[in-house]
């Protein structure tokens, strides 16, 4: 009964958290000299405070300081329909391209490390290639050992957990309202604990 009781009591006590505040920053990056940020879908940060932005524009992926001065643009040439963008534990850089079908692993400097998907080619699964396919691919997500979960959201309304190495471990989801399915998983984060 005692136990019950101070159980109780912890559940009762209100948390208090303080408050958030956010503050605007007009004009804080500044672009390309040749370029604008157009239509961003992407905003991810670095561990050395870098600022990549993501967007539709003629410099599709940006870099910027922690300043917001611009430093260069990467992946030039490689993206249809710019979408999700984040930044893995090693500080390497993933994006999503809902055109292309297609994720894309690039180191810091912007050489690409791995394309998961086949570009300008929707669908699940390559049988004969062995290899996972996607249909607008939204965002992507790390686990705790460097798997790869994709929001394979737009087409296929299913989410797709891969091997550090981009191996196909599982599947889960369909359109539909039943449990366990999805009407386009836009956006996808791994917690860990």
């Amino acid at each position: 009964m005692l136990t019950c009781l101070a159980y109780t009591a912890v559940i009762a006590q209100k948390i208090v958290t303080p408050p958030f505040e956010l503050e605007t920053v007009p004009y804080f990056l500044s672009p390309a000299p040749d370029g604008n940020i157009v239509m961003p879908t992407g905003v991810a940060v670095d561990v050395h405070g870098h600022i990549y932005v993501f967007n539709k524009g003629n410099k599709q992926l940006m870099k910027f300081d922690s300043e917001g001065n611009y430093l260069r643009s990467l992946g030039a040439g490689l993206f249809s329909d710019p979408h999700g963008l984040r930044i893995d534990p090693e500080g390497n850089i993933w994006t999503t391209d809902l055109d292309a079908h297609t994720v894309i692993k690039m180191n810091p400097e912007g050489m690409v490390l791995m394309v998961l998907g086949q570009r300008n080619t929707s669908g699940m699964v390559d049988e004969s290639r062995n290899m996972v396919l996607f249909n607008r691919p939204a965002d992507v997500a790390f686990g705790r050992n460097g798997e790869i979960y994709v929001a394979d959201g737009y087409g296929n309304h299913r989410v797709v957990h891969l091997d550090r190495n981009g191996n196909l471990i599982g599947v889960w989801g369909e359109q539909g309202p039943e449990e366990g399915n999805f009407d386009n998983p836009h956006n996808i984060l791994y917690r860990q604990g």
